[in-house]
């Protein structure tokens, strides 16, 4: 299986209608239908955030 893009979420990912949400270290919106319209389009490093948007912490 592929890893999980971290920079931007698959085509037809769900999220809340019209809520912003985090995906690594960008940020996307939400259509009214309930999947991901646009995000902003930074390369995140690999590793370094956490899906939620927030940094990983080392072990």
């Amino acid at each position: 299986a592929l890893a999980e893009n971290e920079s931007l979420p698959p085509e037809g990912y769900k999220c809340t209608p019209r809520k912003a949400l985090a995906w690594y270290c960008n940020t996307c919106t939400c259509t009214a239908e309930g999947v991901v319209g646009g995000c902003t389009r930074a390369l995140c490093p690999p590793g370094l955030y956490n899906r939620d948007g927030t940094l990983r912490h080392p072990c």
